[in-house]
């Protein structure tokens, strides 16, 4: 490729009429790879499973980007149910199960496996109802 995939790609294609500009969305320290995402911008923000499905599925390949390696879906934080300002996250494998790194950083607050696999489904609903 021209250009490597990452999900949180440090640049992004820019055009106006027959013009293409290539432009970075932070600072990029020397010698860091220049990346760009393979998906649609409003893509970034879905779940770790459906980037690589998307990804699997028109570019023929399963992202490993860093973003994607970890267990933790940083782009998947729920509302804190204890402070109602922060985010809680889970691991998201096999089975949906808090842990410590996903508790909130406001308050510390950790939702329990009960709690996790409520708000999974309340987040299903609502995907149904905006595709």
């Amino acid at each position: 490729a021209f250009i490597s995939h990452d999900c949180r790609p440090n640049c992004m294609w820019h055009y106006e009429g027959d013009c293409f500009t290539l432009r970075a969305r932070r600072n990029i320290p020397v010698g860091e790879e220049i990346t760009v995402s393979y998906l649609a911008e409003e893509s970034l923000l879905e779940s770790i499973a459906s980037r690589r499905s998307q990804l699997e599925a028109t570019k023929h390949f399963l992202c490993n980007c860093s973003t994607c390696r970890v267990s933790l879906d940083p782009v998947r934080g729920f509302r804190c149910l204890g402070c109602q300002k922060g985010e809680i996250f889970f691991e998201f494998g096999e089975t949906i199960k808090p842990c410590a790194l996903g508790a909130c950083r406001r308050c510390g607050f950790l939702a329990t496996a009960a709690q996790a696999n409520e708000l999974v489904l309340q987040e299903a609903k609502v995907e149904e109802l905006v595709q």
